[in-house]
């Protein structure tokens, strides 16, 4: 299959950002969201950030922002965006219900053809591919935070993903731009709670949940808790929490607690602040 037309759907924080290195690799974009205003906003964030790069040299001889933003459309509307589609990448909130919806209207408009991938960074790829006739051409496609300077990206395979489904993401992932060096797109044969990746950093969350409570009943500044945890991480807790989205982090709990332990319930600080 030849991938020409990738739709992007949810134009939030890893929706955007897979947008614009789809661009950098050649592919035509449509941006999807359930509002004008948050597909609008993401488009906004790809051209700001097509031309930092510009500005740096990173696009390419004779590539420019403009160039690039040409190939991009917009739309409100998953059922007619999918029409033309040779990927579809979803990067929905992290509620199983919302991600089997929208695989549902691609499955009824899209192409025969059409690979429908999910950036899920927890759930289970095989429930998601169950809501559509296609259960062979849906995998998972777990991105991580930015996508420009992560070389990583997890090609998750469900139950009945095909070979040849799986090889077309492998091949995707390949193609897309990364600041940082080769991409390096392993497949995950096994679909289980949070892959290989955020299976391993699943016990930092139940940390994490434990020091926010903590910080917020002994009144500790939340400053002190990213100052003291500098040097042993990229991103202290707070800002890596604010990064990924609270909301994300909640859902990916409740997620954990339902499908492996009781343990991953959002702590006190976390719920409130969702709530």
């Amino acid at each position: 299959v030849d991938i020409k037309n990738v739709v992007i759907i949810g134009a939030g924080l890893m929706g955007h950002n897979a947008g614009q290195i789809c661009l950098m690799a050649g592919y035509n974009v449509t941006l999807v969201d359930i509002k004008d205003e948050f597909v609008d906003n993401g488009v906004a964030k790809i051209d700001e950030g097509l031309k930092k790069l510009e500005a740096k040299g990173k696009l390419g001889e004779g590539v420019s922002s403009a160039d690039l933003m040409g190939k991009l459309k917009k739309s409100t509307n998953t059922a007619s965006a999918v029409k033309d589609a040779d990927f579809v990448l979803e990067a929905v909130v992290e509620l199983m219900d919302v991600k089997k919806q929208v695989f549902k209207t691609c499955d009824e408009n899209a192409p025969a053809h059409c690979i429908l991938a999910t950036n899920t960074s927890t759930m289970s790829i095989t429930e998601i591919a169950s809501a559509t006739n296609r259960p062979d051409k849906v995998i998972g496609m777990h991105f991580f935070n930015p996508p420009i300077l992560m070389r990583l990206i997890e090609i998750i395979a469900g139950e009945k993903s095909s070979d040849e489904s799986m090889d077309i993401g492998v091949q995707v992932g390949q193609s897309l731009p990364c600041l940082r060096g080769k991409r390096f797109v392993p497949k995950v044969l096994k679909d289980r709670p949070g892959f290989i990746v955020n299976r391993m950093n699943a016990p930092v969350q139940i940390y994490m949940n434990w020091i926010f409570d903590q910080a917020a009943e002994k009144g500790i500044p939340w400053e002190q808790i990213d100052g003291d945890a500098g040097s042993l991480m990229p991103m202290g807790p707070c800002e890596l929490t604010d990064y990924v989205g609270l909301d994300t982090m909640f859902h990916v709990g409740n997620y954990y607690t339902e499908t492996l332990s009781p343990n991953f319930k959002p702590g006190k600080v976390i719920t409130k602040m969702v709530e």
